[in-house]
């Protein structure tokens, strides 16, 4: 399937699964990377914020997946920044329990136009 599809149930009821390459699977819902990288941006010391995901098993989504988290920082927040104390304020800004991983880079991946390039995050660790 594309990035956006929908399937019939029935004849009158449809369920939109669209964009699923712009958030993360959550059991039935969903969560826009660009809702996290706004709130990351809201952290204080936080420069530059990517997020992905990938599947725990697989390539099934459906599944569960791990958000990936990539942060560049102000050069005055790098000694003593918490790694967990972003996953917390992850956890509690949007209230799911999803495994995180956070990265620390001293810059993002971004197109001429100032988007974030996920194909290269997903390719980090």
């Amino acid at each position: 399937m594309g990035a956006c599809s929908a399937r019939v149930f029935q004849e009158e009821m449809g369920l939109i699964n669209g964009r699923q390459r712009d958030g993360i699977v959550l059991g039935q819902g969903f969560i826009s990377y660009f809702l996290v990288e706004s709130a990351l941006l809201e952290y204080p010391g936080v420069l530059e914020a990517g997020v992905t995901a990938e599947c725990l098993t697989g390539q099934d989504p459906s599944a569960g997946q791990r958000m990936k988290v990539f942060l560049a920082l102000e050069e005055s927040a790098r000694p003593g920044f918490s790694v967990e104390g972003v996953r917390e304020y992850i956890r509690q800004r949007f209230a799911i329990l999803i495994p995180i991983t956070i990265g620390i880079r001293d810059k993002l991946p971004m197109t001429r136009s100032g988007k974030i390039m996920r194909t290269v995050l997903q390719e980090w660790n």
